[in-house]
């Protein structure tokens, strides 16, 4: 199967019924070859970047066809980049100071449930004016300052 989305070109080949000596049931296997044009920046001249990504599953064709496949393959890098490294890049998750298996567990939990409720809020709290005005990293600099302050935040009748 041969498809393209903007500059890229994708020529998947979609294999079933694939085994694997510790597996019990069949599996999937979606290899896909992408090419990208792009320009050089030295001189404009085109040229072509070509990557190869495989996936393996367990989802049938009749469930997932081998776009959905593709698809959900990239979305899982997208997952890594935006989730994961934003963890570890941004909100310093990355340096636990218990090392018993529990603690690092609720430490990584509460991390992931930290981000996520910023997120929440910036997305969905936030008037799309302010979202365009204003970046997550700023967004997430004020929040801490204003933790971090000394100043009462509120007010008694």
């Amino acid at each position: 199967m041969s498809f393209e989305y903007g500059s890229k070109s994708f020529t998947c080949r979609d294999e079933e019924d694939f085994r694997m000596p510790d597996v019990s049931r069949a599996l999937r296997i979606v290899k896909s070859e992408e090419s990208t044009r792009i320009k050089s920046q030295i001189d404009s001249s085109p040229h072509i970047k070509t990557n190869t990504w495989i996936w393996i599953s367990s989802l049938p064709r009749m469930r997932a066809g081998t776009k959905t496949v593709h698809a959900l393959g990239h979305a899982r890098w997208s997952i890594e980049n935006e989730g994961f490294n934003e963890l570890s890049n941004r909100w310093f998750s990355d340096h636990v100071y218990k090392h018993s298996p529990g603690a690092i567990r609720n430490f990584l939990l509460l991390c992931m449930i930290a981000h996520n409720i910023f997120r929440c809020f910036y997305k969905r709290a936030l008037k799309p004016a302010l979202q365009k005005a204003l970046t997550e990293s700023l967004v997430s600099l004020k929040v801490a300052a204003d933790l971090c302050s000394d100043r009462p935040r509120c007010h008694s009748p």
